[in-house]
């Protein structure tokens, strides 16, 4: 699993942050704030900072205990991740809807990463194996999105029965043809899970409480744009989609267009 721990939290989240808080009572003025933010370390400690710019710097000691509950999953693995963070502030002292919390206390965390490969050629031996075709990359108002320059985050509407999916996005150099566009493709793995196309949606799953990883996804680009020079102004994302079957076979390749512009 990638996350540290699993909270079934029914919290409406932003893409950028979730300003909605819950006091326990009129007299406590500890709130719990839910963010999707990307996380960093520093020479004092760590921080996470989100799309939008707020900036959250948890305590040591309590992201420490996150992790330690965890077993194999650590505060390095994920540096420079992309990831679902909630924590606890006193209210008295920060207002909700600031732009630094400091000193926040760390109370749940998710990582959103997936990988992103560099194929020479199709059908190398790095290439991704697609399994399954997805629903659509969005859903009402949800579409893909950039969280920085070099990250992108796509909600993967698919259908789930009860376990993760794994999806890759892969670069094929042949196909890199503009400076300023990159071209991936995303390859659907549904990890051995039996989802058909009466399960219920990845969508649903996410807008029912359960952990955004299932739907939203995180794709760090730096690699591949390190590797192809280029500096792309839009991302091109070309997956195979079908709402009616999981049947890789019967779905229609679909292309959607990011802005880099955050």
């Amino acid at each position: 699993m990638k996350q540290l721990r699993f909270f079934s939290l029914a919290i409406t989240l932003m893409l950028g942050f979730c300003l909605t808080s819950c006091n326990t009572s009129d007299d406590d003025t500890t709130a719990t704030l839910g963010a999707v933010c990307k996380f960093y370390q520093t020479t004092g400690g760590y921080y996470f900072r989100t799309t939008d710019g707020v900036m959250i710097y948890p305590t040591t000691s309590s992201l420490t205990s996150l992790t330690s509950s965890s077993g194999s999953t650590t505060l390095q693995s994920l540096l420079g991740h992309v990831v679902q963070f909630w924590f606890t502030y006193d209210t008295s002292t920060v207002e909700t809807g600031a732009t630094t919390y400091e000193n926040v206390t760390a109370y749940g965390i998710i990582d959103m990463d997936n990988p992103v490969e560099y194929v020479a050629s199709e059908g190398a031996v790095n290439d991704s194996v697609a399994n399954a075709p997805i629903i659509a990359l969005e859903y009402g108002s949800n579409k893909p999105y950039a969280f920085d320059s070099e990250t992108i985050v796509l909600p993967i509407n698919h259908y789930v029965a009860n376990n993760y999916h794994n999806f890759t996005l892969v670069c094929y150099p042949d196909e890199q043809m503009d400076d300023n566009t990159l071209t991936l493709h995303l390859r659907h793995n549904t990890a051995g899970d039996n989802a058909t196309a009466s399960s219920y949606t990845a969508y649903q799953w996410w807008s029912q409480g359960v952990a955004i990883s299932v739907y939203y996804h995180a794709f760090d680009l730096g690699d591949v744009i390190n590797t192809t020079g280029i500096t792309p102004t839009t991302v091109n994302i070309v997956c195979q989609e079908s709402e009616n079957t999981v049947d890789l076979s019967s779905a229609t390749e679909t292309t959607y267009s990011i802005s880099m512009s955050n």
